[in-house]
């Protein structure tokens, strides 16, 4: 409900808001559920973890702008491009999805996870770029954590 200023402004300070701490419980949430589900197998949950840190390649990729402003987002967004970014999310797919198969688990899910993880980022940063002029470094801990979320989930359904 803020103009783009106020939600910058308040971006900045740190703090969140009712609908930021609802966003968040629903996104731990998720999470949970989906570590609950590889409790027995804590290295499946520790490379979707690491493999979800490449939803960073595409909010940082080449066309999408920093929302106004300093802090992290400036020196870093638009700085891949996109064929590396593609390299690295397909990348981090496969890679979980061959430790998933080393394991005896459900590779199958995490490609799923990935590629619904693919139109959520898209989403998020459509919604970024409309609503702020660009990313900022909360945008870039959002693509994360709703990678992560989307990833777990698809991945232990």
């Amino acid at each position: 409900s803020y103009d783009r200023e106020r939600s910058l402004a308040v971006m900045k300070s740190g703090g969140a808001g009712p609908a930021g701490v609802a966003a968040l419980v629903v996104v731990l949430g998720l999470q949970a559920v989906g570590f609950a589900a590889l409790a027995d197998e804590p290295l499946a949950a520790g490379v979707l973890v690491i493999a979800s840190r490449a939803a960073l390649a595409l909010t940082c990729v080449r066309g999408v702008p920093a929302a106004a402003g300093d802090g992290l987002r400036s020196p870093f967004a638009g700085c891949v491009g996109r064929p590396l970014a593609a390299l690295r999310w397909t990348s981090a797919a496969v890679i979980a999805a061959f430790v998933f198969a080393l394991l005896g688990l459900p590779w199958h899910g995490v490609v799923l996870g990935f590629g619904v993880a693919t139109i959520v980022v898209g989403l998020l940063l459509r919604r970024a770029v409309t609503r702020l002029g660009g990313v900022t470094g909360d945008l870039f801990g959002a693509a994360i954590e709703l990678t992560l979320a989307t990833v777990l989930l698809a991945a232990t359904a």
